[in-house]
């Protein structure tokens, strides 16, 4: 991020109200309490240049209302969420959703406590960079804010650019960035004593703790049920009722002009919100002063700091580090020399193996995953599982990193259950077993997965699995979503049209010759051939939705380049066309 200044806070501030109401005067301030102005001592001053990451943001949301959570909620249930960042804060803005999909991930549930202590963390943690309401109440008067919270779950979207041309209605061009990813659960946040923190389930009233958090004067905000949160499992598919209070929020820029496409062949371009402002480092969740931090995460690209962070046990660090890493990694290894070469890095990195398996399973840093499982494979020169053992650690880490979007390491899991590739070590093809983890992968961030899935289960070119064009369909979408266009071409003409007639006229008209006889696919009609373009449409008639189709059409004309870009933008014009007759 761009330096930011200090300046001092000159002015005495008033009682604020928490946001469960203003607290007696006399409960809040004790004697001895701090003036507002000392309290609250050097704060950041927020500048439109602070808030450009191109990495964008990670924030903290739990001091929103009740209403602005909910809105997020809403937005996020239609589309992509749009808001806006400003100084006064981070708002969400309604009715403003672009075409997109939310996936959700079940995670092994975090219970953790933190202590924001200064107006200055405040600022670089929670989502205004101007402090206001119970924030800025409890700075102002001495006190520190506790969180506590249990996470059970992530929604992601595998969407990680949209431009601003996307944005068609006036009330919602003031937007700078998209929702990007939340995490869910439940929490509270109460002020304290500075230098007191208090545990999570004191915080949280569980496990029969009694807490002073619940008396309204020391409360700021909480939402969820943690007794509700008991009963989430990483094996759920959708958020669990009553422990679904969204609580951080990754937000990430609106692109100008268009955006860049996603191939069949690779993945998007690598997203990490986990940024703070310059002279802050990222420790235990939160920006803290650095020279306040022994370990922390490191900045990504600085292979030293990473390296000795990562050694210190930040799995985090480990996480960057593997990236940096990974680098140095070649993708294919032949043989002889090459094969040599290859177990020579292997055995150079492999005292970071263990840290890398660490990181990947715990924090599900993907390159991690991605890294160790090459050092584990090339550890003997073989690149191939040497026992049924190691097979099955290699089997974790490449679900790990696929389930949260690695493409290459989803690649893997098509190949292994898809394929059969390590049947010797005991691994059968399971086809049920692939959709289940490459799909996780799709909805995670892996737009190829999606495309590779709807091929899987319109061609049903594995035995166990029927063909389903309606459900290839919908993961053709999510690939279109994700900024692979070809998926785009398939998905809106499933969606556009509820006759095979109407569906193969909008093709040929739109399709030219050279276009036709260029395609080629083993699992996917020739769009060339009436018949088998029919069969297509016809499979998939009942699933039509002309908004939805118009929006996976329009999706097209913002992606620069791409298989059926040109063409898919041009069938989304008729779409206009025939919704206004």
């Amino acid at each position: 991020m761009n330096t930011i200044h200090l300046t001092r806070t000159l002015a005495l501030i008033a009682c604020v109200a928490l946001l469960t109401g203003c607290a007696n005067k006399a409960n809040m301030v004790r004697p001895d309490a701090q003036s507002a102005s000392e309290a609250l001592g050097e704060v950041l001053e927020c500048t439109p240049e602070m808030l450009k990451d191109s990495n964008g943001t990670e924030r903290f949301v739990v001091e929103w209302a009740d209403g602005d959570r909910a809105t997020l909620e809403s937005e996020m249930a239609s589309g992509v969420a749009l808001v806006q960042f400003t100084c006064e804060g981070m708002k969400v803005l309604r009715g403003c959703a672009i075409p997109g999909e939310y996936g959700y991930v079940g995670i092994s549930k975090k219970t953790k406590s933190l202590q924001i202590s200064d107006a200055a963390e405040a600022q670089a943690n929670f989502s205004s960079p101007t402090l206001t309401g119970s924030v800025k109440a409890a700075f102002a008067q001495g006190r520190a804010l506790n969180l506590g919270y249990v996470m059970v779950g992530v929604q992601k979207t595998n969407t990680v650019e949209l431009s601003k041309d996307q944005i068609k209605r006036d009330a919602c061009k003031d937007a700078t960035h998209f929702v990007y990813e939340t995490k869910v659960g439940a929490f509270t946040m109460a002020t304290g004593e500075k230098g007191e923190a208090m545990a999570a389930g004191e915080l949280l009233g569980v496990g029969g703790a009694s807490a002073s958090t619940s008396s309204s004067k020391n409360v700021a905000a909480t939402d969820g049920d943690p007794d509700a949160c008991e009963g989430a499992s990483k094996k759920d598919e959708d958020p669990v009722d009553g422990c679904q209070a969204v609580m951080r929020v990754s937000i990430l820029p609106l692109a100008q002009g268009k955006i860049a496409s996603v191939s069949k062949d690779k993945g998007p371009k690598k997203i990490d919100t986990r940024t703070c402002p310059a002279g802050m480092v990222r420790q235990d969740e939160i920006c803290v002063e650095k020279k306040e931090a022994a370990t922390f995460l490191c900045d990504e690209g600085d292979a030293s700091t990473c390296k000795a962070q990562c050694e210190k046990g930040h799995l985090g660090s480990c996480g960057r580090y593997a990236a940096i890493v990974k680098e140095e990694l070649p993708s294919i290894v032949g043989f002889g020399d090459a094969e040599q070469e290859a177990k020579a890095l292997a055995q150079k990195h492999a005292p970071f193996i263990e840290k890398f398996e660490a990181a990947c399973v715990d924090e599900w840093e993907t390159m991690a995953c991605e890294a160790a499982v090459w050092l584990i494979r090339y550890e003997d020169g073989s690149g191939v599982p040497s026992d049924a053992a190691e097979a099955q650690r290699l089997l974790t880490l490449t679900t790990t990193g696929c389930e949260w979007g690695n493409t290459n390491l989803c690649i893997d899991i098509t190949n292994i259950y898809g394929e059969g590739f390590w049947s010797d070590q005991g691994i059968q093809a399971d086809a049920r077993k692939m959709v289940e983890i490459a799909g996780e992968g799709c909805d995670t961030g892996s737009p190829r997965s999606c495309f590779v899935l709807g091929e899987t289960l319109y061609g049903s070119i594995m035995g166990e699995l029927k063909s389903d064009p309606k459900q290839a369909a919908k993961y053709f979408a999510k690939a279109c979503y994700g900024g692979l266009t070809e998926g785009c071409f398939w998905a809106s003409i499933a969606y556009g049209t509820r006759d095979a007639d109407t569906c193969t006229k909008l093709v040929a008209e739109n399709l030219n010759k050279q276009e036709m006889e260029m395609y080629i696919s083993l699992s996917l009609p020739d769009p060339s051939k009436p018949a088998d373009l029919k069969k297509y449409c016809e499979a998939t008639a009942d699933l039509y939705d002309m908004e939805k189709a118009s929006g996976l059409a329009d999706k097209a004309c913002y992606v620069d380049g791409g298989e059926f870009a040109d063409t898919t933008c041009s069938i989304s014009v008729d779409f206009d066309a025939m919704r206004s007759n």
